[in-house]
C-alpha cells in the first residue's frame, strides 16, 4: 500500500513551503499476531455480527492444509484447531 501527501509550512522568513512524500507500507507495518486463547477467541467471534458462512470449492483436502497455508500466504495464525468442519 502507497501513500503519498503533502506538508505546507511556512519558514522563518514566512515563506511558503511545501513538502511532498510517498511512502510504501506493507501490511505487516499496520496488521501483527495477537497472542490469544481459544476461550477469548471463541468470545469475540461471538461478539462480532461480520460472521457469513459459505460454500467454496478447494485443491486443499483437509483442515490442516487450509491453516498452514493461511498461516505461508496470509500471515494468518491458528489459533487452535478444535476437529474438522466441512
Amino acid at each position: 500500500m502507497n501513500f503519498s501527501g503533502k506538508i505546507s509550512y511556512k519558514d522563518p522568513n514566512r515563506t511558503s513551503k511545501h513538502l511532498f512524500f510517498n511512502h510504501t507500507l506493507n501490511i505487516s507495518d499496520i496488521l501483527r499476531p495477537l497472542a490469544i486463547n481459544t476461550e477469548d477467541y471463541g468470545q469475540k467471534w461471538t461478539e462480532a455480527s461480520f460472521e457469513k458462512k459459505q460454500r467454496l470449492s478447494s485443491s486443499l483436502k483437509n483442515c490442516q492444509d487450509i491453516c498452514e497455508t493461511a498461516e505461508e500466504q496470509l500471515r494468518l495464525h491458528t489459533v487452535e484447531q478444535i476437529g474438522e468442519k466441512y
